[in-house]
């Protein structure tokens, strides 16, 4: 594995200037209350972001969670505050009195003090000079896995084609807007739905994936490397027609992810551009996708660059970034007395929704569930609901000190989780994996709040936990072959 570049003086420099033209902005545009937030929360990451370089000499990753989540808090926190400072309202339509926008500015800093600390703890104390320890789940060599998920890939898409062909039809595509209720009315009636769709859906289709991204990258065959590239493009474009943005990131993050960590780091500077134009990509979706025809789509794009220009990518214009609102509506809400702090109980009925529904059809709804059932029963009688801001979660439960206390918890755990990939990253396994989980603990977890994010990294750790075990089966099936058919075997497979 090759190792990433160091912070160069000059990139730092440059990261000081985009800071104070940022806070220039935020004062001279907005107003006084926008501009101290904005200040104190590049103070505090510029700080966090020198020392989380110092405490290690291992060069700066610009995939590592704690330098990704800064940045991404950043956007979710200071988009709904831009826009209630404009417009008074939330972006669903919430008065927000001044008080409680200072309310809103203080959890979200305390909730960045809290991130900052918990990544620095965990980068501190890490075991820095232990040697990788590759556990027997990640044994086997790239040429082993590299057959098995071939193999494991071609067998799934036998088995589950019916379940995983609408992913990859970009022919007969439903539009978001079609789909997105449909699917949680049926979640909401159907116990067995969502066990049935990791299944016969979700970790297939993971697997596919995972075998396409590693075989255009790895196969030396040009047929081998164009046929995954076809079928890894018909996955983006089906759902960049349906309009699941979070599924066109989450694809395109996989090779580049692979790629940082298997092949040649990027450099920060690249990982910048590739993150302006994701942003683009979700701006641009969340205009499109109530039509799932791509002259529609086109036409939609249009009219409006021409009309608006780029106003849709504009920080108080994207709908993707606006549910730190949310956390203003809970605290105006806890304020007049229309909800009360959990005090701890909204632990104990997170943590019961990793019970499946299917063993459990009677649990607790999820924060966000709840949080719709309170403030927006109509919404979530239809079916609907709402994004859970990650520094929400412990504000609900002890306030201001809940917001610090889970937020540094769940800053060192990520890091923690970072720590164990970096040192078993040594097989392509371990960057596919990563990738699942770094999707979920650093940009699903913003918008879904932290318990249930952890829930769905174990999720998508799920399909890399069955190719481990086959791995290890075959890798088994090898030896007792004898070592001259495994070299030959390997061979074959390079």
């Amino acid at each position: 594995m090759t190792t990433p570049e160091r912070l160069p003086p000059r990139l730092s420099a440059a990261a000081g200037l985009v800071a104070l033209l940022v806070v220039s902005w935020a004062f001279f545009a907005v107003g006084v209350r926008f501009g101290v937030f904005v200040s104190l929360y590049w103070i505090v990451g510029l700080v966090f972001y020198y020392w989380y370089a110092r405490l290690s000499s291992d060069p700066l990753d610009p995939l590592s969670p704690g330098f990704v989540l800064v940045m991404v808090l950043f956007l979710y926190a200071a988009a709904p505050g831009l826009y209630v400072e404009r417009r008074g309202h939330t972006y669903l339509g919430d008065v927000i009195p001044p008080s409680v926008l200072n309310q809103y500015y203080v959890a979200c800093l305390l909730g960045l003090l809290g991130l900052a600390i918990g990544v620095s703890g965990a980068r501190r104390h890490r075991r820095a000079a232990e040697a990788p320890r590759t556990i027997w789940l990640l044994a086997p060599s790239d040429a082993c896995v590299q057959r098995v998920l071939s193999y494991v890939a071609v067998f799934l898409a036998i088995v589950s084609f019916p379940f995983i062909v609408s992913g990859f039809d970009f022919f007969q595509v439903p539009s978001y807007s079609e789909r997105a209720m449909e699917l949680r009315l049926e979640w909401r009636d159907n116990v067995q739905s969502g066990v049935l769709a990791v299944v016969s859906r979700d970790v297939p289709t993971a697997l596919i994936l995972a075998a396409a991204c590693l075989l255009v990258i790895r196969s030396r065959s040009l047929w081998v490397r164009g046929m995954c590239l076809l079928l890894f493009a018909a996955y983006i474009a089906t759902n960049t027609l349906a309009g699941w943005r979070g599924i066109v990131i989450s694809a395109l993050l996989m090779p580049v992810v692979f790629y940082h960590y298997r092949v040649r780091p990027l450099r920060l500077w690249s990982v910048a551009i590739l993150a302006l134009l994701g942003y683009l990509i979700t701006s641009g979706l969340a205009l499109v996708r109530q039509t799932s025809d791509a002259r529609q789509m086109m036409q939609v794009m249009s009219d409006e660059v021409r009309t608006e220009g780029m106003n849709f990518a504009k920080l108080d214009s994207s709908g993707e970034l606006m549910v730190g609102g949310n956390l203003m509506t809970l605290i105006q809400g806890i304020n007049d007395g229309s909800v009360e702090l959990t005090y701890g109980k909204s632990l104990v009925t997170e943590f019961a929704t990793f019970i499946p529904r299917s063993l459990y059809p009677d649990r607790p709804l999820t924060l966000g569930e709840q949080f719709a059932r309170e403030f927006s029963p109509t919404t979530h009688d239809a079916g609907g609901g709402f994004g859970f801001f990650c520094v929400m979660e412990g504000y609900w439960a002890f306030g201001y000190v809940g917001t610090f206390v889970f937020m540094l918890v769940f800053g060192w755990s990520v890091e923690r989780v970072y720590q164990w990939f970096m040192r078993n990253m040594t097989r392509d396994v371990t960057a596919l994996w990563y990738h699942g989980v770094f999707v979920m603990l650093v940009l699903v977890s913003v918008r879904n709040g932290i318990i249930g994010t952890y829930k769905l990294a174990l999720m998508n750790s799920l399909p890399f936990l069955v190719l481990a075990l086959a791995s290890r089966i075959w890798a088994g099936r090898e030896s007792v072959r004898g070592p001259d058919n495994r070299v030959e075997g390997e061979h074959r497979a390079n």
